[in-house]
């Protein structure tokens, strides 16, 4: 996975940085459990106190099927990696029923709103006013022409 963060490169009155940090996992993993310290631990190396951020991303490569995951030698814990992946798909499960982000890792979760009590789902704390339709996925998106 490419973990990677940057300021404002157009901002010349505030100082430019940019961050990125490949990290391989021992064994192939599907668990959010996994991947999630994966990703924290590399942004506790790149961030930097002070910056104003721009953008940040979690760019993952290298996806196999289960079937083709080879545990490693000396530090395959065959029982962990059972519990975390019915973890994975119990949370998978809730969420496709009861929607969402009904279930999440606390290190996903967004603080309060101070005014409101309550935290916003991932979809909503971030910004979408300026993305890109997406034409060729997302059936909405699609102009229409009459």
């Amino acid at each position: 996975m490419t973990v990677f963060i940057a300021t404002n490169w157009f901002r010349k009155d505030l100082e430019w940085y940019q961050g990125m940090m490949n990290v391989t996992l021992h064994t192939a993993s599907s668990s959010t459990t996994d991947l999630v310290a994966a990703a924290s631990g590399a942004l506790d190396r790149l961030y930097r106190e002070g910056l104003n951020y721009k953008r940040a991303g979690v760019i993952v490569s290298g996806i196999t099927p289960d079937s083709a995951v080879q545990l490693d030698l000396f530090l395959s814990d065959e029982e962990r990696r059972k519990r975390l992946d019915c973890i994975s798909r119990t949370a998978d499960s809730i969420n496709r029923r009861m929607g969402t982000e009904t279930l999440v890792l606390a290190a996903q979760q967004y603080p309060a709103d101070p005014k409101t009590g309550k935290a916003p789902h991932f979809k909503d704390a971030i910004l979408h006013n300026l993305r890109t339709p997406c034409y060729t996925t997302n059936l909405s998106d699609i102009i229409s022409v009459e």
